[in-house]
């Protein structure tokens, strides 16, 4: 039991210290970031109605009368947390899952009999602001990384039934399943590469279960138009739109702040590799090469940490076990306590950011055209990226677009087109607005990317009536 209990002691140390600190960051705030809002607001209508085939709040997009919810097993893994209030078991419930991918992260090292796996499972969470704070999002962000280490054990382990059923769990979860086939394709040649041996069993079944997933589907073929959007409309394709920071590249200063202690680790353990002359395990040239792969990535768009940060630590940690360098006490104690840097330093910047989060606040017009308006007027809302916040709170109307600008111009580029004229004002917004959008109402954030539009509606009461007006945003009726 003793022995039990000594071997248990460092997992049980990540856990307490990992639920410590995500809950006091995360409750450090009282709202929840961007999309939070739509993910478990829908998890709670799904739980109340079943799975949606139809999505008219979006109503001049792709997804209104055909929708696909792209996240399905994630909303429906949420479902428990949809009870009361939301807010609040939002925010457990993406707790809960940051710590089940840490505890993951830990098993994975320690069946592989890494060293230190408490120093690289706290790192993994703690190593950098941003993916910090992405972890703290309820958005299918730790499911991907989690999927991503059993795809690698599956890889590693040959065990291809399990390399299908969980790229089509993949599928289910989450719309950038994509990347792992871009895993199996760098494992088959890094096994080339080391071994001079060459099989397609990796590729063909990753392809066998993202086919699965895409046909087998609960939204076929529903599903198709949206992924195509995405995929060569959203991610290739810039809409045209203020793009979501997210699908922006970082300068290089800010890149290396973002995630100073896994770059310099990782460069570390290189310098120490070839010093030493270590030949470096499969296991190994595989992770070199896929961080690799995804630090390129990570250069061209600033989501792009969710991946390599995760690869960057396993090639770390692989590399570093493998060159058995004995480390004298004072080092190992040194190793114990640097996590505790990144840690301090980036819940600092968490903590400064949700402040920022915490001035978004739609939440006071929504209640408003939930109460004054009918049922199903449309809202003309002249920023994507308020559409969470309004659907959260007011499910009552129905608005222009939302989540992906592309989606609208899927749908309709000519009426993309029109409604891009009429936020920018190249264009009348009224005969757009009231003639083209037949829409009731106008919402606007009076933030400084909507201000000029925001000035315009207010300087034509003739057309714009305002009937609500808070600190941060206001509804126009339309006359």
């Amino acid at each position: 039991m003793h022995d039990t209990l000594k071997k248990a002691f460092p997992l049980i140390l990540f856990i307490v210290v990992t639920l410590s600190v995500l809950s006091y960051l995360q409750f450090s705030y009282t709202k929840l970031q961007q999309d939070d809002y739509f993910h478990i607001r829908y998890a709670q209508m799904m739980r109340q109605n079943g799975p949606y085939r139809q999505f008219p709040w979006l109503r001049y997009t792709i997804l209104n009368e055909k929708f696909y919810d792209k996240h399905f097993l994630y909303h429906v893994l949420l479902i428990p947390f949809s009870f009361g209030d939301l807010i609040f078991w939002g925010k457990v419930a993406s707790i809960v899952f940051a710590i089940a991918l840490g505890t993951l992260f830990y098993w994975f090292l320690k069946h592989y009999k890494i060293r230190y796996p408490l120093f690289w499972s706290l790192l993994f969470i703690f190593g950098s602001k941003s993916f910090l704070i992405r972890l703290l999002a309820i958005r299918p962000i730790t499911f991907a990384a989690a999927f991503f280490i059993f795809i690698v054990h599956f890889l590693f382990q040959k065990k291809y039934v399990w390399l299908v059923i969980v790229n089509y769990l993949f599928v289910l979860s989450y719309s950038a399943f994509i990347l792992s086939l871009v895993i199996s394709v760098v494992y088959t040649l890094s096994y080339l590469i080391y071994h001079k041996e060459f099989s397609l069993k990796p590729i063909l079944f990753t392809l066998a279960g993202i086919a699965a997933g895409i046909i087998v589907n609960p939204y076929f073929p529903a599903n198709i138009p949206v992924l195509y959007a995405q995929y060569f409309k959203g991610s290739l394709v810039r809409s045209g739109l203020e793009p979501n920071l997210e699908w922006l590249p970082l300068s290089s200063w800010n890149l290396f702040l973002t995630a100073w202690v896994v770059i310099g680790i990782f460069f570390v353990v290189l310098l120490i590799s070839l010093i030493n002359r270590k030949k470096y395990s499969s296991y190994a040239v595989f992770f070199f090469i896929q961080t690799s792969i995804f630090f390129i990535s990570y250069l061209k768009v600033s989501r792009g940490i969710d991946q390599f940060l995760p690869f960057a630590l396993l090639f770390s940690a692989f590399a570093f076990t493998e060159t058995e360098i004995k480390i004298p006490k004072v080092a190992r104690i040194i190793i114990v306590l640097f996590p505790l840097v990144p840690m301090v330093m980036n819940s600092l910047y968490t903590v400064k950011s949700f402040d920022r989060i915490s001035v978004i606040d739609n939440s006071g017009s929504a209640r408003w055209l939930m109460e004054n308006t009918e049922k199903n007027s449309h809202v003309f809302i002249a920023n994507y990226g308020a559409f969470p916040q309004l659907f959260f709170y007011n499910q009552h109307n129905t608005y222009t677009l939302g989540l992906d600008p592309n989606y609208m111009k899927e749908y309709d580029e000519k009426l993309y087109r029109l409604y891009q004229d009429a936020i920018w004002l190249r264009k009348d917004p009224y005969s757009i607005i009231r003639g083209v959008f037949r829409a009731q109402f106008v919402h606007v954030e009076n933030v400084s990317r909507s201000i000029e539009f925001y000035n315009y509606l207010d300087a034509h009461p003739g057309q714009f009536q305002k009937v609500y007006q808070d600190g941060f945003s206001a509804a126009f009726q339309v006359r």
